[in-house]
């Protein structure tokens, strides 16, 4: 886990969610309240279950500012048709690193991926077919005072 050298951890706060499955054909949007601060995703998890369609699907992963998305992540992994795929993303991954279980597919996360007080988290599946769904999602990470005027990632 990689530390903030300028801040004592003491002001970190440890969060977990398990948003809710959004159904077929359907990608994560995810946007909850929450008390103040902003939140440090550390990891995200999920599992894509894909139905018997021959199309490719890819995963990206973003955070939407109004007006703007940033913090994209588009690894080049295809997923095919009928196959049930754990996707991770993790802070501290090597880029490139082989995952021997045809299962999993592991991909970095960047150290600076934060989520301000009023956007939202998204998950979208290029050519996401009828059958296909998100199911298992589990975010980690942390929440930082607002007030933080600098720090070192």
């Amino acid at each position: 886990m990689p530390s903030l050298p300028l801040l004592p951890t003491a002001r970190l706060r440890p969060f977990y969610a398990n948003p809710a499955n959004p159904g077929a054909n359907t990608a994560l949007n995810w946007n909850p309240t929450y008390p103040d601060g902003i939140q440090w995703i550390t990891d995200l998890r999920f599992q894509l279950a894909t139905d018997a369609n021959a199309a490719n699907r890819q995963v990206a992963l973003t955070t939407d500012i109004p007006g703007a998305n940033c913090n994209l992540h588009a690894p080049a992994y295809i997923q095919t048709a009928s196959l049930t795929i754990i996707y991770s993303f993790i802070i501290g991954w090597a880029p490139g690193t082989a995952i021997a279980n045809g299962t999993y597919q592991c991909f970095p996360l960047s150290p600076a991926f934060f989520r301000l007080r009023g956007t939202s988290l998204t998950v979208s599946i290029a050519n996401m077919q009828a059958g296909d769904a998100i199911t298992n999602i589990q975010i980690t990470g942390f929440i930082l005072p607002e007030n933080l005027i600098e720090w070192n990632i």
